[in-house]
C-alpha cells in the first residue's frame, strides 16, 4: 500500500513537467540575429530619429496568411507622430489620435503607386481611422506641419519585429517568433539605409531557432 501511494505521489509530480514541455513546443520556429550599422551612423534621439528597423519575412512555400481586422494607434502630441514608425498587418485600422491643442492634419503618401490621400484636419481629441488593406510603405504627414512625419509599414504575414539601433553600439537585435516551417526569405526596411546584399533564403524547422545577422548601410555600400 505505501509502495502504491509513492507510485501515485511520482505521478502527480511528474505529469505537470512533462505537460509544461509540450505546451512550450509549439512545431513552430523563430528566426533571430543582430542588427549592425556599416559605415554610417544612425540618429537615434529627436523626433525624427532614424533607429528604428523593420525585420520581416517573406513566405516562399506558398502559404498564405488571412489576417483578422485590428485596429492599432497612432497620436499626433508635441507636434510629433507616435510612433515614428508603425508596422502593422494587411486588413488593419489605424487611428490617427490628435493629443495637440492645435489642429492636425493627416496626409498618405502611398510609396507603392505614388498615389496620396487627404484624411482630412480635425481638433484636440478628435479621431479618424483608415484600413491599410495593401501592403507596401506609406509615409503620414500633416500638412499644417511640414515637420511632421512617420510610416506605416504595412506587411502581408505575422512574422515581423520593429528593433531599434542603440545609440553606443550602432546596432541592435531581433527575434521573430512561432514562424510554421518552411521556406522564406528575410527582408529589412530603414527609411535611409538598406540591408547589405540580397534577401536572405531562410529555412525555418519546427522547434529550431535559425539566427540571422543583418547589416544595413548606405544603398552606395548595400550591393
Amino acid at each position: 500500500m505505501r509502495q502504491t501511494v509513492i507510485i501515485i505521489i511520482i505521478i502527480f509530480l511528474v505529469i505537470p513537467d512533462f505537460a509544461d514541455a509540450s505546451d512550450s513546443s509549439n512545431g513552430c520556429g523563430i528566426v533571430s540575429g543582430k542588427i549592425h550599422v556599416w559605415r554610417t551612423r544612425v540618429r537615434t534621439e529627436g523626433s525624427r530619429n532614424d533607429k528604428d528597423v523593420i525585420v520581416y519575412l517573406r513566405d516562399i512555400s506558398g502559404n498564405s496568411y488571412s489576417a483578422a481586422a485590428q485596429t492599432v494607434h497612432m497620436d499626433q502630441k508635441n507636434l510629433i507622430f507616435i510612433p515614428h514608425v508603425l508596422p502593422v498587418r494587411e486588413n488593419t485600422s489605424v487611428r490617427f489620435l490628435n493629443s495637440d491643442s492645435v489642429d492636425h492634419n493627416v496626409y498618405l503618401l502611398f510609396e507603392t503607386n505614388g498615389e496620396s490621400l487627404d484624411l482630412g484636419t480635425w481638433g484636440q481629441g478628435k479621431t479618424t481611422e483608415y484600413l491599410f488593406n495593401e501592403k507596401g510603405v506609406v509615409i503620414v504627414l500633416c500638412k499644417l506641419h511640414l515637420e511632421m512625419a512617420a510610416y506605416v509599414i504595412v506587411l502581408d504575414n505575422p512574422f515581423f519585429f520593429k528593433a531599434t539601433i542603440d545609440k553606443e553600439t550602432q546596432s541592435g537585435a531581433y527575434s521573430i517568433k512561432d514562424i510554421p516551417p518552411g521556406k522564406y526569405t528575410l527582408h529589412s526596411w530603414h527609411k535611409k539605409l538598406k540591408m547589405k546584399g540580397s534577401p536572405a533564403q531562410i529555412t525555418v524547422e519546427e522547434n529550431q531557432t535559425t539566427h540571422f545577422n543583418i547589416t544595413i548601410t548606405k544603398s552606395k555600400y548595400a550591393k
